[in-house]
């Protein structure tokens, strides 16, 4: 994933989120827009990891998703999505800011 070869090049990954306290600051890191999140499918679908490799136990999934939108892989997460600020899977080609974590 070129975006987390952007994070390793800081020495960070993409960011992983465990709690709602955690949302809530990645949330604001990404200044409320639109931002790539460190959650894949992409080694199977519909199986959910975190790029760093913590367990998948807290998710904020908008209504209907994820949902693979028009039969296309979406194999990526982002936050911040729509006005319920919740998480979409998106192909990961989409062009959007990121959040690295250390």
């Amino acid at each position: 994933c070129l975006i987390q070869q952007r994070c390793q090049y800081l020495g960070a990954t993409l960011a992983s989120i465990r709690t709602r306290r955690e949302e809530a600051f990645v949330k604001r890191l990404a200044k409320w827009q639109d931002a790539w999140i460190g959650l894949s499918d992409a080694q199977q679908d519909g199986f959910w990891f975190w790029i760093n490799g913590d367990p998948l136990r807290y998710t904020n999934w908008c209504a209907g998703e994820p949902n693979n939108a028009g039969g296309n892989p979406q194999e990526c997460v982002v936050i911040n999505f729509s006005a319920n600020k919740c998480w979409d899977d998106e192909r990961c080609s989409v062009q959007r800011p990121f959040v690295c974590m250390k």
